[in-house]
């Protein structure tokens, strides 16, 4: 039973439709809903009766999110990369799609009664958690294989987006320190600062440029200069990376489902081959033999040729994930 569980929850492959693919489309579709309702009940003026159905489907929501990690965390052990003797469970549950499924569970603890004593400020610190429904969007990656695809070309490019951002921090506490020093006598309310410097050189780098504060000294002018022109080549770089490789990874997928396809398309060939072969091995028998060979024996001969061709094709595997020859990974 845990194997079946972990097989329906586990995203059905490109194509299939089955039913792990069914129960990949009900989630979506109920995410999708709480979306909605999340629209709808920050609507004031609702009618009570609307109201009380959105509440009633919110709190009914939460609740299948709710049995869904918890029959997650349950079935992971089935899952070859959890099945170490000890803290499997724990291991799966710190991985970031877990930790999303976790927190888009939280807000079950507003329909738990009695529990908002254990909380100081009472049911108003349950309440917050309501908030973490937002969460539920990022539900959505298990099921998308382009932001699956999104994700993986992060991961590609992760030193390069570490080294942009370990620059643009520098560049951002150089900047804001500068124009402090240089304005800070001549608009100390505006600029008088480090938190001041920090928030205007966030904004002149992302060339944002709200105008609510205009550095006015000759230097502050300056570093403002700098910083809008380094702004433009220090988020173009990781957009341009990104963009590379997530086309890359997109382009990898095509590649795989072009594989699977063919796969596919040869082993019905293969099988519609196969068949076509018994029913001639048998007409030679029986042609050859004049139907003195039992009929069971004939059976016998046609298991032994599909056998010996099973066995002759099992030279050649696929990988089941990628499609590729087996040997295209030696």
């Amino acid at each position: 039973m845990r194997h079946k569980l972990n097989a329906l929850l586990s995203p059905a492959p490109a194509g299939s439709r089955g039913a792990s693919h069914a129960v990949d489309v009900a989630i979506v579709v109920v995410i999708l809903l709480d979306l909605l309702l999340f629209v709808i009940g920050a609507e004031s003026g609702l009618p009570p009766a609307v109201h009380r159905v959105v509440i009633g489907l919110e709190d009914l929501i939460v609740v299948l999110f709710a049995i869904e990690y918890l029959a997650r965390l349950w079935s992971c052990v089935e899952d070859e990369r959890y099945r170490a003797p000890a803290g499997s469970r724990l291991r799966y549950s710190m991985t970031p799609m877990a930790v999303v499924d976790l927190l888009a569970a939280l807000p079950v603890l507003t329909l738990i009664p009695g529990l908002g004593l254990v909380f100081p400020l009472g049911m108003s610190t349950l309440r917050g958690f309501r908030v973490l429904r937002l969460v539920r969007v990022g539900k959505l990656v298990r099921y998308s294989p382009s932001m699956r695809a999104f994700g993986r070309a992060i991961h590609r490019v992760r030193e390069e987006l570490m080294v942009v951002l370990v620059f643009v921090t520098v560049l951002a506490l150089t900047g804001a320190s500068l124009i402090v020093y240089f304005e800070r006598d001549m608009q100390p309310g505006v600029l008088g600062d480090f938190a001041d410097g920090i928030w205007w050189a966030i904004v002149t780098m992302t060339t944002v440029g709200y105008g609510d504060v205009v550095p006015i000294t000759p230097s502050g002018r300056l570093v403002a200069a700098v910083l809008a022109i380094a702004g433009i080549g220090v988020f173009a770089a990781p957009a341009g990376l990104l963009a590379a490789a997530f086309g890359e990874e997109m382009q990898r997928d095509r590649s795989r489902r072009e594989r699977r396809r063919e796969r596919e398309r040869r082993d019905r060939e293969e099988r519609r081959l196969g068949l076509l072969v018994e029913e001639a091995v048998e007409q030679a028998i029986d042609e050859t033999l004049g139907g003195a060979l039992d009929p069971s024996h004939t059976g016998r001969v046609i298991a032994a040729a599909r056998a010996a061709a099973k066995s002759a094709s099992a030279s050649v595997n696929f990988c089941p994930h990628c499609g590729e020859s087996i040997g295209d990974h030696r």
